[in-house]
């Protein structure tokens, strides 16, 4: 079979976009297949812990992201029942071993595109707006068949890499359960105003949340990344509404928190899935 590519890695996410970039530099043919065109909004908590930041900064990315001005992270507090149960500095955000001594809330509409960049300066062919839609295995390698525009195109290769999310094109095929309740968590995250800056991540717990937990993670200039997760299953057994979390838990922040009596949203929350847990056939 004449091969287009090496690899093809489906998923210009950070994962992707991480491998793509450590196989072109490594002098591997590798071609990235992305279904939107960067960058786009993404929901998430956009936390990048140090172990993320030292990846970055290998990448050549982290001096494009520190342009921002991100608010270095160094503390949290953690609430149980609107209890603070902790507040003070993450133990282990000590700068040994090469790390930041601290963190930085990058969202991902900026977070993917400078790391998609990375990847494509490094060498790997990246394919924009190009939707995979099915993987067939041959017995010399691989074919991925993608939707780009009007078209459809085929790309060979050796091996084929799943960076492609919670409904993995790559993964069904193999087993991969997409739709398992039990390995999919369900959000929704805002972005909001408050009353100062301070490097402190909130994580908050309670029964409503639970499995999972409310966040609060600043950025600069008195702005915030505000959010709750829990599992679908969760959802689905107790008849949960996820939307009616959110506005309960942006009501304690404001009622329990220092900083949060004037929180303010800046727009309406958006909604996610994110799959949670392995899983093995």
């Amino acid at each position: 079979m004449a091969r287009d590519a090496d690899v093809i890695v489906v998923g210009g996410g950070p994962g992707g976009s991480t491998l793509a970039w450590e196989l072109a530099r490594r002098g591997i043919d590798v071609h990235l297949l992305e279904r939107t065109r960067f960058p786009r909004e993404k929901v998430c908590g956009d936390y990048v812990e140090p172990r993320g930041l030292r990846i970055l900064q290998r990448m050549g990315a982290l001096a494009t992201l520190k342009r921002r001005k991100p608010l270095p992270i160094t503390d949290s507090a953690t609430y149980v029942d609107w209890t603070c149960r902790y507040r003070g500095p993450i133990p282990f955000y000590d700068g040994a071993n090469g790390l930041p001594p601290h963190g930085y809330i990058v969202p991902r509409d900026v977070l993917d595109d400078v790391m998609l960049r990375a990847a494509e300066k490094a060498g790997a062919r990246v394919l924009e707006e190009t939707q995979a839609t099915g993987v067939e295995t041959q017995r010399d390698g691989v074919v991925v068949t993608a939707g780009r525009g009007e078209k459809t195109v085929r790309f060979r290769a050796a091996l084929v890499v799943g960076a492609d999310g919670a409904n993995s094109i790559v993964g069904k095929p193999h087993g991969l359960p997409v739709d398992d309740p039990r390995h999919v968590a369900v959000a929704q995250r805002a972005y909001a105003t408050v009353d100062e800056d301070a490097p402190e991540a909130v994580f908050c717990f309670d029964e409503r949340l639970f499995p999972g937990y409310g966040w609060m993670f600043p950025m600069a200039g008195g702005r915030v990344n505000v959010g709750v997760g829990i599992l679908s299953e969760t959802k689905q057994r107790l008849g949960v509404h996820v939307p009616d979390l959110f506005m309960e838990f942006i009501e304690g922040l404001r009622r329990h928190h220092p900083r949060c009596a004037r929180l303010e949203l800046e727009g309406p929350p958006s909604s996610s899935a994110t799959r949670v847990a392995s899983w093995t056939p």
